[in-house]
């Protein structure tokens, strides 16, 4: 039986986001993969930060070179979450020239679904845990030719608040095509909110054999029915608890 998989999210366990003391922490601690935030800083190299800052900070932050060549010897897997769609080709280039392994490396974050139907041939250079988010949006933009300018913009720049007001019933009426969607795709897993664990929306993708990664579960009893959900991955701040749990919930299974 496949044990679902546990990241580090980054500044697991308190330490420093954005740091080699959480990629540490987590091989220490036996996760499966550490969730780096991946941008490009003003001069087009790869940084790890979770936020967009100035030239100077960038300067202070990791390389993506700096990671990969740290964890070269170990069997960890690095989640690249990618803050802006120009960092998916830079990130596999990086981790070509390294020759970091294809089967250790997860891209997630804001890849989009025409990045991907583009050039189906990514997949053979990772792993691809596509966003919920990002999908919804191509199928939503998709299925209303008269949303107004401003409903655009926001759907583009904040599809979460855009999903949250139009709530999540009317976000069933999406979810054929959602589904539809991943599947032409071949996507890796379904990247999710831990909200929807349970609801419609991951039931969707259930029933139709999609794998779920869940983020970011640090409560015991959704640990539990992600176990229990036969969820691909679960990712955690919480890695001691979460690897001892999937452990002792596999040895009872």
């Amino acid at each position: 039986m496949e044990k679902t998989l546990i990241t580090a999210h980054s500044g697991c366990e308190n330490t420093k986001i954005d740091s080699m003391d959480s990629i540490d922490l987590a091989l220490e601690i036996g996760a499966d993969a550490a969730e780096i935030d991946v941008r490009v800083d003003k001069t087009g190299e790869l940084r790890i930060s979770h936020d967009e800052v100035s030239a100077e900070e960038y300067q202070k932050k990791l390389t993506l070179r700096q990671v990969f060549e740290h964890v070269r010897g170990t069997d960890l897997m690095i989640n690249c979450d990618l803050k802006e769609q120009a960092a998916l080709y830079k990130t596999l280039e990086e981790a070509e020239k390294l020759r970091f392994p294809s089967d250790r490396l997860i891209l997630s974050g804001c890849t989009s679904p025409e990045q991907l139907a583009r050039d189906i041939r990514l997949f053979d250079r990772g792993y691809f845990y596509l966003n919920f988010e990002e999908v919804v949006k191509f199928v939503v933009l998709r299925k209303n030719a008269d949303f107004t300018i401003e409903q655009f913009i926001q759907l583009m720049d904040d599809p979460w608040t855009f999903l949250r007001k139009e709530g999540m019933k009317t976000i069933g009426t999406y979810m054929n095509d959602t589904v539809g969607c991943y599947k032409l795709l071949k996507a890796s897993a379904v990247n999710m909110p831990k909200s929807l664990l349970g609801s419609v929306v991951a039931q969707s993708f259930q029933k139709a054999s999609l794998p779920l990664s869940i983020w970011t579960v640090n409560e015991p009893e959704l640990m539990q029915e992600c176990f229990a959900e036969k969820v691909l991955n679960v990712t955690t701040r919480q890695i001691r608890q979460a690897v001892q749990m999937r452990d002792d919930y596999y040895k009872g299974v």
